[in-house]
């Protein structure tokens, strides 16, 4: 076994990965997996679209065939949950020592809710609202129980647990070397994306290609018929339309989930939930996170 991915996307989830991962796959001394979430490494936890490989060979021969004979500079793959993951880190390094770490993040309140919606319509989440589904929580981890036709592992639903970015990035720094840590914002990422993107080009090393545009993803026209959104959420639909897009070779179909709106109470709880957390990034990155807080009541 000689060439190895040297780069990984470790999350996390809904913090803007699939634009970045895109991004980096198109250039041309840039290498990623053929699936871009083999989640192979997270044997903690079995999150949706996981892969049933048993073994490092079985992982290369499967999501980057031929990579013995790979030119590229940069090779890589985003599974986004590694980073929620206790173990991935430390598997990652066991296969390759040398692995560079690349971390998105956004506001915790945000990256909650926008899970819970995207849950929802993959029918992976059967609570009505995100409050309801926030306080199974606690019912949820100690029982295991999933609701009626999910597939995925319970702790994908535990929604303060998955975005509890302050507490992984701490795991993740006491795993691996810092330098070999590049972790980036969604809100800069939505302010200025060649900037990211060229962020993300100086960390794997490889040249600027120069580019210009930066199309949005996963933003298609929404499903509006409540019919059709029951149909389209269902494990057969979904894992119909991936099996499409493959052998199309496209990124989306073209349309997308129902737009849920947070309120402004659930704003504000979230944000008091999180400030611990967000507290912690402030205290890892050196960055200002104050837009991301709890505001004083006036």
């Amino acid at each position: 076994m000689s060439r190895k991915p040297d780069f990984f996307i470790v999350g996390g989830p809904k913090c803007g990965t699939t634009a970045l991962a895109r991004y980096l796959s198109e250039h041309w001394d840039i290498r990623f997996s053929s699936d871009k979430e083999p989640n192979y490494f997270c044997k903690d936890i079995a999150p949706v679209r996981s892969s049933r490989i048993d073994s490092d060979q079985a992982y290369l021969n499967r999501f980057f065939p031929g990579i013995e004979d790979a030119r590229e500079k940069a090779i890589g793959e985003a599974s986004v949950w590694n980073l929620y993951s206790t173990h991935a880190a430390k598997r990652i390094l066991r296969f390759n020592p040398d692995a560079r770490f690349i971390v998105m993040i956004r506001n915790p309140a945000d990256m909650a809710f926008s899970l819970y919606s995207m849950l929802s319509f993959q029918g992976q989440e059967d609570q009505p609202t995100f409050r309801n589904a926030w306080e199974l929580q606690d019912i949820r981890r100690r029982s295991g129980i999933n609701p009626p036709g999910n597939w995925s592992d319970i702790s994908v639903l535990l929604y303060k647990d998955v975005c509890s970015l302050g507490s992984q990035l701490e795991r993740l720094y006491d795993t691996v070397p810092p330098d070999r840590v590049l972790v980036l914002s969604q809100d800069d990422m939505r302010e200025n994306t060649k900037r990211v993107y060229q962020r993300a080009l100086g960390f794997l090393g490889v040249s600027d290609d120069l580019r210009a545009t930066f199309p949005r993803t996963n933003e298609g026209r929404k499903l509006k018929n409540s019919f059709i959104v029951k149909i389209a959420r269902t494990r057969t639909a979904i894992a119909a339309a991936k099996s499409l897009k493959q052998t199309l070779g496209i990124k989306t179909l073209s349309f997308g989930r129902p737009d849920l709106v947070m309120s402004s109470e659930t704003r504000a709880f979230l944000s008091r939930e999180f400030a611990h957390e967000i507290s912690k990034l402030e205290n890892l990155l050196g960055w200002n996170l104050s837009a991301w807080k709890p505001t004083a009541p006036s």
